[in-house]
């Protein structure tokens, strides 16, 4: 249960640990865009702040999002 609650609480989040590059990835869509951005741990403060940080942002970014009204193109249930 702990882990269900844990992906909720970070949705739209990804974490990133590849090569030289560590950090929180904030993904959001809206009619066929994409919008993002990472946090990174070195330039956040380390790993909590900078996931704290992209919490924020996601939450923002959430509500932006929804003030864009959609596009009109049906989507198949195919």
């Amino acid at each position: 249960m702990a882990t269900k609650r844990r992906n909720l609480r970070n949705k739209g989040i990804s974490r990133i640990d590849s090569g030289s590059t560590h950090g929180w990835f904030v993904r959001g869509y809206r009619n066929g865009q994409t919008y993002s951005k990472l946090f990174s741990d070195l330039k956040c403060g380390g790993k909590r702040k900078a996931l704290a940080l992209a919490r924020e942002y996601r939450d923002q970014l959430l509500d932006e999002l929804a003030k864009i009204p959609p596009s009109g193109r049906a989507r198949s249930s195919r």
